[in-house]
């Protein structure tokens, strides 16, 4: 069993290898791995939670603060994250340039020359790249439900050190929640850029392909 997922795990990698040099997208992953996740994010919460118990009680405003310093910092890795994705998402216009100028190419180029097929394909080739970047732009960008902190939490009676420890929680839960949204908008830029590789890579032989067809002719 042990070397059937081995060969599995094996073929999968090779054949998301070829699929990113093809049209890149996100792997997807098996229901194993889903569930592997989930229960690490559940002992990652039950740790949280038996930790923040231990705290002790001197330290408890101090942890508090680090702990909205790094809500903070979470929020602006996500800020910038969408920054890049919304700049991938301006290249609507260079695809759409190359579509019609490998239209154009193809009507004015011989019929039977072999350059004609070259620029038809490579800008065919070239134009499923900035739409797989655009498409994993647009994903990374789609609407996701962030876990929000109450601004006014604080009930009649509750002593300090329990509001305390509990703001903790809420905000080490809030800090998880932001880090996996934010991750699965990194995961969607990484397919981004491994698109515009990919464009750049070709965009580079197109021009010595044709600069050596102008030197031949």
């Amino acid at each position: 069993m042990a070397l059937k997922n081995g060969l599995d795990m094996k073929w999968r990698e090779h054949f998301y290898c070829v699929t990113d040099c093809v049209f890149p997208t996100v792997e997807p992953r098996n229901r194993a791995e889903v569930i592997a996740d989930r229960d690490k994010q559940a002992r990652m919460r039950s740790e949280y939670e038996t930790r923040i118990m231990e705290l002790p009680e001197e330290d408890l405003a101090g942890y508090l603060q680090e702990c909205v310093k790094s809500l903070g910092t979470e929020d602006l890795r996500g800020q910038s994250v969408d920054s890049r994705l919304t700049s991938i998402v301006g290249l609507c216009s260079i695809a759409g340039t190359i579509v019609f100028g490998t239209l154009l190419v193809k009507a004015t180029m011989p019929p039977l020359g072999w350059w004609r097929w070259v620029m038809a394909l490579g800008g065919l080739y070239l134009t499923a790249q900035l739409c797989a970047a655009i498409l994993a732009a647009v994903r990374g960008l789609a609407r996701r439900e962030y876990l929000a902190i109450d601004p006014f939490p604080y009930p009649r009676g509750e002593a300090k050190t329990l509001h305390q420890r509990r703001r903790i929680g809420e905000y080490s839960e809030a800090i998880l929640d932001h880090r996996i949204r934010n991750d699965e908008k990194v995961t969607q830029m990484a397919v981004a850029h491994r698109a515009l590789m990919n464009f750049l890579v070709t965009l580079l032989l197109l021009a010595c392909f044709g600069a050596y067809s102008v030197i031949k002719g």
